[in-house]
């Protein structure tokens, strides 16, 4: 095998990783592919192995493996490319009929490459120079990113103050346990009415009974995730945290260290808070260096399920579970149904701290009712041949702007608002301590703007407007009021209940695109005029 210098096969399995990581590149960490790239090397060395054992033939092993990677990694492209085609009355855009040409074709291809009596010197040639070239073009716009791409420094500020000093505390038993609960893209009072026509009123109402202060005019400071949490999880704006920023850049790898080294957590862990963290779904956000970091199931990586969508591995699971009870529990390790027990698990157990005996920080990013839609009043059978992305699934994305896609949004808003009921309820009556309860979104329903990457194409009071309540055990609301932004959270809290002096600053809001996220315009006059209107 080795004169025989059959590379191809490797390559191919590989190409399509790379691939995936340089398309998205300024969006992911390196680690995420190394996973991925052991388990086609593996993959394809054993079937290389077993093949040429049974061929005993190395290039003819070599081209069957790399027929198979090149047709299993092009399956969902095609898919999308011939879906609802008609021919004679016969529909072939389908799972059904690609799935059975590409058994056909492959099967055809495999029992020719077997039987031909060619030496296929010329054929494993041209593929491995094939091979060679798309690698090196996956490789060559990798490394020239990195190259031209400089990860933007934090302050010396920032980066000095990493170790944690724990206070002396004369009373901890005063302190209060803070709970910091994102809901992803949970829309505030006034636009549920005038883009969703549903009034809200019944849970507001829950909560101002419980003893919530209700910001009726609270709006993010960013319209994305990553964006709104490395800010209010700091205290400060992103170009006040960074010490210079790159507005041409797509890289958000900066908001990592922002995220897993927050202002917040450290004021916290100086005067002997416990940090919780709970395991999201969505790799930003999953802060894995916490005192405790609580994930039910390893959960695939975004990149990893992208790189799956690309193959029939979901409508295989999808056909295979519904055909035979035997291969129902392959439903279990499908992505969309670990990430749907991931995200119960949360807000399952989020009360579950209630009685520690330390103070506590928790942290829990629930990405509800922001897209997948999972979760409903009924419990709908998920369909697994849906591609499925922590955006949305492919379905959904067809529906955005229709009303079924509104119906789907609101029926998993219901469902969160009972959810953080028995949360709530769980923690006042189970507490050993005061509480302090947090309930944010982190961006407007973003519902109408999802597939606009245009800043003249949004509408700003779906990107920015959002719900946002807080719970003192004490009721003491006088430095909260109605406009507040995320951007001052903390910093009213430890003022007020931990001595510290932070002064308020402005409650701003700031848009920016997806391949732009640091070129920020400040859009705050904009939205206000908008709201009033």
């Amino acid at each position: 095998m080795k004169k025989m210098r059959v590379i191809h096969p490797f390559l191919f399995a590989i190409s399509p990783v790379l691939f995936l990581f340089a398309f998205n590149i300024g969006q992911l960490s390196f680690h995420q592919i190394i996973v991925p790239l052991l388990v086609v090397l593996g993959m394809t060395f054993t079937a290389m192995l077993l093949l040429y054992l049974f061929l005993k033939n190395a290039k003819k092993a070599g081209i069957i493996i790399t027929i198979f990677w090149i047709s299993f990694f092009s399956y969902r492209t095609v898919y999308v490319l011939i879906e609802g085609w008609h021919v004679w009355g016969f529909i072939i855009g389908c799972h059904q009929f690609l799935s059975f040409a590409w058994v056909v074709l492959f099967v055809g291809s495999a029992y020719f490459t077997v039987k031909t009596r060619s030496d296929l010197h010329g054929f494993t040639k041209f593929l491995n120079i094939s091979a060679i070239s798309i690698v090196a073009i996956s490789l060559v716009n990798i490394s020239t990113y990195e190259f031209k791409t400089r990860i933007i420094s934090q302050s010396n500020k920032l980066i000095k103050k990493n170790r944690t000093v724990r206070a002396h505390i004369n009373n901890r038993d005063v302190l209060p346990n803070i709970y910091y609960i994102i809901l992803d893209g949970y829309a505030r009072e006034d636009i549920l009415k005038e883009l969703y026509e549903y009034d809200n009123a019944a849970f507001l109402e829950y909560l101002k009974q419980k003893g919530f202060y209700i910001a009726n005019r609270s709006r993010s400071n960013y319209c994305k995730t990553h964006l709104s949490l490395a800010s209010s999880l700091n205290s400060d704006f992103i170009h006040n945290l960074l010490d210079r920023i790159d507005v041409e850049s797509d890289s958000i790898r900066p908001l990592n260290y922002l995220l897993n080294d927050s202002k917040v957590v450290r004021f916290l862990k100086e005067r002997g808070y416990k940090f919780i963290s709970f395991a999201s779904g969505y790799s930003i956000t999953e802060i894995k260096n916490a005192d405790m970091y609580i994930e039910p199931v390893r959960f695939w990586d975004e990149f990893t399920i992208a790189l799956v969508n690309t193959t029939p591995l979901p409508y295989v699971i999808d056909m295979l579970s519904n055909s035979n009870r035997y291969f129902r529990r392959l439903r279990r390790y499908h992505p969309l149904n670990l990430y749907k027990k991931k995200i119960l698990y949360a807000l399952d157990h989020l009360a579950d701290v209630a009685k520690s005996e330390e103070p506590v920080f928790v942290f829990s990013h629930i990405i509800c009712p922001h897209p997948p839609f999972i979760f409903g009043r009924d419990d709908e059978k998920l369909d697994l041949a849906e591609e499925f992305s922590i955006s949305g699934s492919h379905l959904v994305s067809l529906l955005y702007e229709k009303s079924e896609g509104r119906r789907l949004y609101l029926k998993q808003l219901i469902f969160i608002n009972s959810k953080i009921k028995l949360i709530i309820d769980r923690i006042l009556s189970e507490s050993s301590r005061p509480s302090i309860i947090i309930l944010q979104a982190d961006h407007g329903s973003n519902f109408i703007s999802l597939k606009k990457d245009d800043v003249n194409n949004v509408d700003l009071k779906d990107l920015f407007c959002i719900f946002n309540a807080y719970f003192f055990s004490d009721n003491d609301y006088r430095h909260l009021y109605d406009s507040i932004t995320p951007v001052n959270t903390f910093r009213v809290i430890f003022n007020q209940y931990f001595g510290a002096q932070y002064d308020l600053l402005e409650d701003e809001s700031y848009l920016s695109i997806k391949k732009r996220p640091f070129k920020f315009i400040n859009v705050s006059d904009k939205i206000n005029s908008s709201t009033r209107n």
